[in-house]
Formats: structure tokens, sequence, C-alpha cells
């Protein structure tokens, strides 16, 4: 079981931008696409095929090279299914990725502890020999205050700020009670969902 602990002095207070969660924003066109994505086929697709799908999206509405959708499963442990990288503009989907050490002291932790949204336009860190992180959003997935798992987009072509935090928390806001169910009701109620327009 991987436990999340917060070490204070991971980061640069100044290069860190925050925000609240549980805050209302309007609609934008692309989450609007994705979310119908979630609502038809988030019920179907059981398998981890469906982080993939939903990562590949959200790098393409994001213009980011680097991505990680994550879940904390029944035992606490952060399972990593979806991990996709550019480079020389192709596409590649790293499976049973192991989260290297230097990550646990960025800011895809500390969302999830602290259940907040940050992003930065610094260079953070380098994953193997070559990624490296320059400039990274990170976006907790919560549900009824549980952290379910979390977003993590970097390396966009320009640098990151408010509406694309605004966006990426619409969509995980969204995606939240679809994965609840996935996590202790083994999608049993996913119609009920679907009925009712979530």
């Amino acid at each position: 079981m991987i436990m999340l602990k917060r070490d204070k002095n991971c980061f640069d207070n100044n290069s860190v931008y925050r925000s609240k969660k549980n805050i209302e924003y309007k609609k934008q066109e692309p989450d609007i696409i994705l979310k119908k994505y979630i609502i038809e086929h988030f019920p179907k697709i059981t398998n981890d095929d469906i982080y993939n799908n939903v990562l590949g999206i959200i790098l393409n509405m994001m213009q980011s090279k680097f991505g990680i959708f994550g879940y904390i499963d029944k035992k606490g442990a952060i399972v990593c299914p979806s991990i996709i990288k550019y480079t020389c503009r192709k596409q590649t989907l790293i499976k049973n990725y192991i989260v290297p050490l230097r990550m646990w002291d960025s800011i895809w932790s500390i969302a999830m502890i602290e259940k907040i949204s940050l992003y930065s336009n610094h260079i953070l860190f380098e994953i193997d020999n070559n990624i490296k992180i320059n400039g990274a959003l990170a976006v907790p997935i919560i549900y009824q205050d549980e952290c379910l798992g979390n977003f993590f987009v970097a390396n966009k072509e320009t640098k990151f700020n408010e509406k694309d935090k605004i966006l990426l928390e619409n969509i995980a806001n969204y995606i939240a009670p679809f994965m609840y169910i996935r996590k202790y009701y083994n999608n049993s109620i996913y119609p009920i969902f679907k009925k009712i327009g979530r």
C-alpha cells in the first residue's frame, strides 16, 4: 500500500497557484464533448482502456505531451493504469508504471493530499532519462470529500493558466461519481446515472 505523505519543503510556494475545491464553473465546450464520452463509455468499458481513452482526449484538449490518470483502490493504493507520453509526434502508452520517488515531492501527490488543484510553469523534475516535466497541472478527483484519484497533465505547448485549471476541475467533478460507483458498486447502478443525465 502506498501512503501519501507531504513534504512541506518540496516546492516553491511562489511558483505554484492553488485553487480550493467545490467551486462552480460555467460549462465550456471542450469538456462538454468529453462529458458525453464519459457518460456513454464509462459504464461499458470495464477494463483500464477507459482511463487511456479519457486521458488521451484530455491531453489533446490541453495540448500537453505527458499525462497520468490514476485512481485510489479500496486498499488505499494508487493505481496508474494510464500514462501517456508524446515524443517526436508519436503517442506512447506506458503500462504497469511505477511512480518514481521524485514525483512524491511534486504537485502530483500534493494535489491528492490537500484535495486542491495546483499548477506550475517551471521545470519540476525528470522522469526516467527522456521525459522532463516542464510545467504541470494536477487536479484531484473528489466525491463526497473522498479523493478517488487525480489527473496530471504536463509539458503543455504554452503555459498552464486558470482556464486550463477550471476546465480540468470541471471534468474531475463530472467523472468523480462514475469512479465512485466503479470503486464501490462494481458499475451496478450506472443505468440510474444515465437515466438522470449525470
